[in-house]
C-alpha cells in the first residue's frame, strides 16, 4: 500500500526524457515513455515509466487526467509494461505509468513453475 501511494505521487512529476522503442516479438506499437526514478517509504530506489500524451499549455500548466498504473510480473517493468502504458495514454487518453515494485536493477530468481 505504501508503494502505491508513492507511485501515485510520482505521477505529478513530468520530465522531458523520452524513450521510443518497438517491442520485439510483440505488436508493432511504438513505446513512448519517460523514465522516472523515485523511492518507496523504505528508501528503495525504483524506476517507473510514464506515458502522457496530453499537451502542456502555453503557460506551462497541464490539465489533470486520470491515471492507470501498470504493474509488472517477475521480470520487472520491461518493454511489455512500457508498451501497455503507452497504449493506455495514446488510445484512451489517460496517463499510463509502468511502475517498478521490486527496486531498480533488482533481479529475482527464475520462476521454477511451482507453488
Amino acid at each position: 500500500m505504501v508503494k502505491v501511494n508513492c507511485i501515485l505521487s510520482i505521477l505529478c512529476i513530468l520530465h522531458n526524457v523520452h524513450v521510443t522503442i518497438a517491442y520485439p516479438g510483440g505488436p508493432s506499437y511504438p513505446i513512448n515513455v519517460e523514465k522516472h526514478n523515485y523511492t518507496d517509504a523504505e528508501g528503495v530506489l525504483l524506476q517507473g515509466f510514464l506515458s502522457n500524451t496530453n499537451p502542456i499549455t502555453d503557460d506551462g500548466s497541464q490539465k489533470q487526467y486520470p491515471a492507470v498504473i501498470v504493474l509488472h510480473d517477475q521480470d520487472g517493468p520491461n518493454e511489455y509494461e512500457q508498451q501497455r502504458a503507452t497504449l493506455i495514454a495514446q488510445e484512451l487518453g489517460y496517463v499510463g505509468f509502468a511502475a517498478d515494485i521490486y527496486g531498480f536493477g533488482v533481479a529475482l530468481p527464475p520462476d521454477d513453475g511451482g507453488w
